[in-house]
């Protein structure tokens, strides 16, 4: 299983993907202080970015109070640095949200992934 984490899309997200994706924003989000649940699980990938921009805008946060989210969901510093030059709020929102969901996507990713490979171990150790 090779994993390509620069060619991450949105739209290309598989069901059981897309559930863990709004599991980890979920947790990411509480863990900077916000409650909140996707309002509907069966949501569509593409309606998924849609759904999280108007979570954001819903907040009614200044920019710099929604810049912490990053800290916490872990956006590497040149993402964060470019949504600081985004001056506009609704531009800034959507570039959030995209930056957002294309960081969560990797962790889980990567999670599944680094999964795969322990139950592979796993699977050698048994026929050993």
């Amino acid at each position: 299983m090779k994993l390509e984490l620069s060619k991450i899309n949105v739209k290309d997200i598989d069901p059981k993907i897309k559930s863990e994706l709004m599991k980890q924003i979920e947790r990411d989000f509480l863990r900077a202080g916000y409650s909140f649940r996707f309002t509907d699980k069966r949501v569509k990938s593409v309606e998924l970015k849609n759904q999280l921009d108007s979570i954001l805008l819903n907040l009614k946060e200044p920019k710099s109070k929604l810049l912490q989210l990053l800290y916490i969901i872990d956006v590497p510093e040149k993402q964060f640095k470019e949504l600081l030059a985004v001056d506009d709020y609704g531009e800034f929102i959507e570039a959030f949200s995209t930056v957002i969901l294309k960081r969560e996507i990797q962790k889980v990713l990567i999670r599944r992934y680094y999964a795969s490979m322990n139950q592979a171990d796993s699977d050698d150790n048994l026929i050993k």
